[in-house]
């Protein structure tokens, strides 16, 4: 399982429904659709600690499709927003057989109240035809982001190839990634785990968990492989033992020496 790097926040929901006679289509959010498709990037479902969201909305369309003239947004029913300022970018589709363009537009979501919200976007091609998505996410200026923390490895030196990752979060965790830079993309694991195989020299480890309502969060450990690097033991003082043993000694015969004479005077 792939995901993006804050790329934290692009966990979208899909919804597909048809609206018949209003020539209005309800087109599902993906991290990629062919055409015609309504992405919304931002606001993701998601809970927000702010009362300022941003709104990124994209417009794909074929290239042989009518022009996008109108993208306008809608907040929990209320008043239709006209939105400027579109961006056009040409030939975003990988498939040769679908060349199109995509319609972008990035603005701000002000002064949203606390509780829940329903975005709901729409799109206007040159024909009068009609697009539209919609996304729910949540204002909560008193929540508290969850948080990781590795625990293995840290920011140090290991002699071995081998190091156990392990991790801990305030939350309870319903997903979990890590991304090895140098080692190839995000991996998917249920809970700690072994890196095993790994290779001379610097590494940096980036965990990224997921907890409820979709909050993702993650922490980087930069460590450092050497299996060569061997404990450094502190030699033996010799040197000084048979310093000390020869002072030792050197006193004891000193005191024998008085000793004795002083026995001979006395006798």
């Amino acid at each position: 399982m792939k995901r993006t790097t804050l790329a934290l926040t692009l966990i979208l929901a899909l919804s597909v429904t048809i609206i018949a006679g209003m020539q209005t289509l309800e087109v599902a959010k993906a991290n990629f659709l062919p055409a015609p498709a309504i992405i919304i990037y931002a606001p993701a479902p998601i809970i927000y600690t702010n009362t300022s969201v941003t709104l990124n909305v994209g417009v794909n369309i074929l290239n042989t499709s009518p022009e996008i003239v109108r993208i306008l947004y809608s907040v929990d029913d209320n008043a239709n927003v006209t939105l400027t300022n579109l961006t056009r970018t040409d030939n975003v589709w990988f498939d040769p057989n679908k060349v199109g363009s995509e319609f972008r537009v990035t603005s701000i979501l002000e002064n949203l109240a606390e509780g829940n919200h329903t975005l709901k976007v729409y799109s206007q091609d040159a024909n009068g035809k009609e697009m539209s998505s919609s996304v729910k996410f949540t204002v909560d200026t008193r929540y508290k982001y969850p948080e990781v923390v590795i625990l293995s490895p840290q920011n140090t030196t290991y002699a071995s190839i081998d190091v156990p990752l392990t991790f801990t979060s305030d939350r309870r965790i319903l997903s979990a990634d890590y991304i090895l830079e140098g080692e190839g993309g995000h991996m998917s694991i249920s809970g700690n785990t072994t890196l095993t195989g790994l290779s001379n020299g610097t590494h940096a480890i980036t965990v990224y968990v997921f907890t409820e309502n979709g909050q993702g969060t993650s922490q980087t450990i930069h460590f450092t492989v050497s299996p060569e690097t061997q404990l450094q033991i502190e030699p033996f003082p010799t040197l000084l033992v048979v310093a000390v043993t020869v002072t030792v000694l050197a006193v004891v015969a000193v005191s024998l020496l008085v000793y004795f004479k002083k026995r001979k005077r006395l006798m």
